[in-house]
This record gives C-alpha cells, structure tokens and sequence, in this order.
C-alpha cells in the first residue's frame, strides 16, 4: 500500500524550507542579473528535488519502471539551470527597488553578518538532534525568548514557506500516484500529507530556534528588530512567492515529462 513517508518530510525537508527563506539574500547584488552566479538558494530547491524522488519507490507500491520514470521527471524539471533562470526571473518580477535595497543594506550591518554566519555555520546538521534540540529550546524559554523566536520565525516568512512545501509535497504526490491508482487514489494517499502539516510547521519552528540559539538575547533583540521592518518584512513575502513560483513552475514540467513517460512506457 502506497503510503506518505513522512520523516522526509518532517525533518530534512524542514531544514530546505528555512534556506530557502534565508539564504536569496546572501547572494543578492545590485540587481536581479549579480545574482546568476551566486544564489544559493538554487541548491535549496534542488533538494528538494531530492526530497520528491523518494516518494516514488516500491516499499510504497510502485513498480520499478515507475521508479525510474519518476526519478528521470525528477531531474529533468529541477534541472538547476532552469530552476536559476526561473528564480532569477520571478525575483526581478516580485522585488520592490525598496525591498531588495533594504536587504542589502541589512546584510552589511554587524547584525546582518553574525545573521549569515550562523546560518552558514550550522550546516551539515544531524537533523533528529536539531529538531530536538529547537524543540526543547522553545518549550524552556521564557514567554520574552518565545516571543523573539515567533517573530524571527514570521519574520522569515517560516510559516509561509513551511505551509508551501507542504503543498508542494502534496501536488507532487498527485503527480506522482495518478498513473499507478487513479485521481481518486491519488488523491486520497495525498491527503496523508494534510495530516503531517502542522507538525511539519512545528518542525521548521523548531530548526529556526535551534541555528538562531547561536546568538545571545542581545543579538536576537537586534536581529529581529532589524528583519522585522516594513521594508524586511516585504522582502521576504516577495521572495517567498518568487519561489513558490519557481516551485510551481517545477511541478507543471514534471506534471508533463512524467505524464509522457508513462505514456511511452
């Protein structure tokens, strides 16, 4: 019976949604074009490619042609190329002069640079013990220190991110589920990921508390101050659909490449 395999969902993939709200800024130049070589948050949506292709394997039902279908689909519409081009694009689109200039500007601060140090130094994480970790972090902190983690969470669109992975878990299990069970089973071994979506929120909550631990009260205070500013805040919602667009421009390529291969085959 094909069922949702929900650690990848809840655990590595939680740590891919927080690079994804973070890291575009990092890389950012005076304009959208600087970015081509330097954005890291490509490497962010092609693990989530990796992510996806694990849904597809027989332990959950599928036969192995569909395996290698799925993981051929895969590639072909996360390629990291066009995954950039279209980044790029939706971010030129969505970024406001203000917006992007504030981030910019932010990241030349003393509290914009411990930021991408910490990010930068937390990485490879042993993901269980992260999650945990945040997860004690949070449930010890005093109303003040939880109040400052909400608001460095929001602040990074974390929810936002968090609920469109889940949505795109969900779409790419349609995807995936169709040939093999038809729309109406596959709709209903998608909806598993419906069941796991607040704790996948709490998970990504819980990854932001345990890297941002690195800073004293101090330096939260300041950095959530300074991320928590009209012009911050709007950076990051843009950003953050300039992704969902790429993601979802993802999905329809591999709605049709897969579509083709189970066709041929």
């Amino acid at each position: 019976m094909i069922a949702l395999k929900c650690p990848h969902l809840c655990a590595a993939t939680a740590l891919a949604g927080l690079m994804m709200t973070a890291l575009p800024v990092v890389a950012m130049e005076s304009t959208t074009a600087d970015l081509a070589d330097k954005l890291r948050g490509v490497d962010s949506l092609t693990a989530m490619a990796r992510e996806l292709k694990v849904l597809v394997d027989p332990q959950y039902g599928f036969s192995s042609d569909s395996v290698h279908q799925w993981a051929t689909a895969v590639d072909a519409a996360f390629e990291a190329e066009q995954l950039e081009t279209d980044f790029l694009a939706n971010l030129d689109e969505h970024l406001s002069d203000e917006a992007r200039q504030s981030a910019l500007d932010f990241f030349e601060t003393p509290i914009g640079q411990q930021s991408r140090a910490v990010l930068a130094s937390a990485h490879p994480l042993d993901q269980g013990n992260v999650i945990a970790s945040g997860r004690s972090l949070i449930e010890n902190a005093s109303t003040e220190e939880r109040a400052l983690l909400v608001d460095l969470f929001e602040a990074f669109s974390g929810p936002a991110v968090a609920h469109n992975t889940v949505d795109v878990y969900h779409r790419a299990m349609l995807i995936a589920a169709e040939p093999a069970l038809g729309m109406d089973g596959a709709r209903q071994w998608a909806a598993s990921a419906e069941e796991v979506r607040s704790g996948y929120v709490e998970n990504s909550f819980a990854v932001t508390a345990a890297i941002y631990s690195a800073l004293d009260d101090e330096q939260m205070s300041e950095l959530v101050e300074a991320i928590t500013t009209p012009e911050m805040l709007t950076f990051h919602e843009q950003s953050t659909t300039a992704l969902r667009e790429t993601l979802d421009a993802a999905l329809d390529r591999l709605e049709t490449v897969y579509a083709e291969g189970a066709t041929d085959s």
